[in-house]
């Protein structure tokens, strides 16, 4: 997986991606409301899809580990869940970008190419990428 900046670890699970569909939907947490509404906003303009809010567990959630630093993030992409976990809502912000990455180049569009074939990869992310 090519992100930037690169984060501190990235495992592809090939056989555990999520596909998006005009179901899929994104929650998250109080605290990370800007980061929920920028993914929106950028996504869907990209993909076309509404990405309504939805319940916990399922979908794309963005929550809260107060055990993580204030910018770091987990990426956890499963089928049916890709799961977002960052220290703050500054984590929130990184990992989202990162989240965008992952949905390849057609995601930086403003306007839809397409409505379906979206595949977030199966993977487990760590970010932020080592101060060096």
């Amino acid at each position: 997986m090519d992100l930037i900046p690169a984060p501190s670890s990235a495992v592809r699970r090939p056989d555990e991606d999520f596909p998006l569909d005009a179901a899929t939907t994104l929650t998250a947490a109080p605290a990370l409301a800007d980061a929920e509404r920028w993914l929106r906003t950028t996504l869907s303009a990209a993909t076309g899809l509404p990405l309504g809010p939805g319940r916990p567990g399922a979908g794309i959630e963005l929550v809260q580990d107060d055990a993580l630093a204030a910018e770091a993030y987990r990426i956890t992409v499963r089928p049916g869940r890709a799961l977002l976990a960052a220290g703050g809502p500054a984590g929130a912000l990184w990992g989202a970008q990162t989240l965008r990455q992952l949905l390849g180049p057609d995601a930086y569009r403003r306007s839809p190419l397409r409505r379906e074939g979206w595949v977030l990869p199966g993977a487990d992310i760590e970010g932020p990428p080592p101060v060096r």
